[in-house]
């Protein structure tokens, strides 16, 4: 949030929302009052968050990574990365993998004094992913199904690939 002074106004009264029923009613609506209806992506830095799935096996550059307090068992790291197919994209991770390995690096280049210890790395195979069963309960894992399915859920755990 700025320190900017913001009033706050309303473009519409309760009748003229009600009447809205549709994304096109929606659309309309503003074209009739005059209001240009822009897009998000006009503002901000054009990335956007992306579930990691979606980024195994596509190489990226990671442009920089920040370590967050987490709301469980420690931190997590939010990754701002652009795809070798130019897409610019955020990811998150608290695990045992892509976290783990960027606490790594950033220890690794703090201590031979980088420059930008958690700016610039290549990951020229993107991301890989190691699938298991979790028991959440137990906290235990298991690379097959379980018998019982009962307490158990199908969970991954991500990695930066060279």
């Amino acid at each position: 949030m700025g320190t900017d002074v913001v009033t706050n106004t309303v473009a519409f009264n309760d009748d003229q929302l009600a009447a809205i029923d549709s994304f096109a009613a929606a659309l309309a609506t503003l074209d009739t009052l005059g209001i240009k209806g822009e897009s998000i992506a006009d503002y901000g830095t054009g990335f956007r968050v992306v579930d990691k799935k979606d980024l195994v096996g596509v190489p990226m550059v990671l442009l920089q990574w920040r370590f967050n307090e987490g709301d469980f068992d420690g931190d997590f790291v939010s990754v701002e990365a652009v795809t070798k197919h130019g897409e610019k994209v955020i990811f998150n991770d608290g695990s045992t993998g892509i976290c783990r390995e960027l606490h790594g690096v950033t220890n690794t280049r703090a201590a031979a004094k980088h420059p930008t210890p958690q700016a610039g790395l290549l990951c020229e195979g993107g991301l890989m992913a190691t699938n298991y069963y979790f028991n959440a309960e137990t906290r235990e894992t298991r690379s097959k199904a379980p018998e019982s399915m009962k307490g158990w859920a199908p969970a991954s755990t991500y990695y930066l690939s060279a």
